[in-house]
């Protein structure tokens, strides 16, 4: 995939310019397949017109087994999602291992099932018994005790809060109000939920930065305010050494030599 920026009729375009005249040249001398169809994969907004300039390339072996479609929201960038999907079932695809759910276990299903028959404690071979045994609740546990779904999680985002998903909320809102009516006063309403949906994102960003997980690397943290005390030759009080010192040290921070910490300290108390 790659935005060739190429005009051509062979894949939807009004008109044919010569980087399309080089890219027809290349699909044809190289024996390759074109997978666009007729879908805009780019939104022009000073002349609010789409085109298709990114271009899906494969080589006849795959083509049968290779999918093409285009994302119809833009995702705050001018050109839209391009997503190919393989067809056929021989992929695998990486899974965590399932763990039990025991929130959600039927315990008395998993009593009825784990009771032992008396045969099972009389084997001669300790070796059978204990398998045995070991089946016998592994059996009760997959009948009563739910598994998760092996799935990957997706990474969250520790600044994506309910505003954020309300201000992209509102500006797909106003995109697909565009898309149906590509009028002037719904570009304008787009373009501006799309700025405040893009204020929402970085003041959450930076709220999360200062008062979130990473907040003591931040520039409010207290050894900042402690370290610019100290260039400016302020003494540092007792309450803000006691405030650090009661901080607990992550093992991978840096820490300065002992000595050096007690000599500031003594120096500045």
């Amino acid at each position: 995939m790659e935005d060739w920026k190429g005009h051509s009729f062979l894949w939807g375009s009004h008109d044919t310019n010569a980087r399309g005249l080089q890219v027809e040249k290349f699909i044809s001398d190289h024996n390759l397949c074109l997978l666009n169809d007729s879908t805009r994969t780019f939104f022009h907004t000073p002349s609010r017109s789409f085109h298709t300039l990114d271009f899906a390339i494969c080589s006849p072996s795959i083509l049968g087994r290779c999918n093409f479609s285009v994302d119809e929201d833009l995702h705050n960038s001018d050109h839209f999602p391009i997503i190919l999907s393989h067809s056929s079932h021989n992929l695998t695809i990486p899974r965590q291992p399932p763990h039990f759910i025991y929130d959600r276990t039927n315990w008395q299903i998993f009593k009825d099932l784990s009771e032992l028959a008396p045969g099972i404690v009389h084997l001669g071979d300790i070796d059978a018994a204990f398998e045995a045994v070991s089946n016998c609740i592994i059996r009760a546990s997959e009948e009563s005790i739910p598994e998760t779904s092996g799935k990957i999680k997706k990474l969250s985002k520790l600044w994506c809060n309910e505003r954020c998903f309300e201000a992209n909320k509102v500006q797909k809102k106003a995109w697909n109000r565009f898309r149906r009516y590509p009028t002037t006063i719904n570009f304008i309403a787009f373009k501006h939920a799309k700025a405040v949906a893009r204020r929402v994102r970085r003041q959450s960003q930076r709220e999360s930065f200062h008062n979130g997980p990473y907040a003591p690397f931040g520039f409010e943290s207290i050894e900042k305010q402690l370290w610019r005390n100290k260039q400016n030759d302020r003494p540092i009080s007792d309450s803000e050494i006691k405030a650090v010192l009661s901080r607990p040290f992550k093992t991978d921070q840096w820490l300065p030599p002992a000595g050096h910490v007690s000599e500031d300290v003594t120096s500045h108390a």
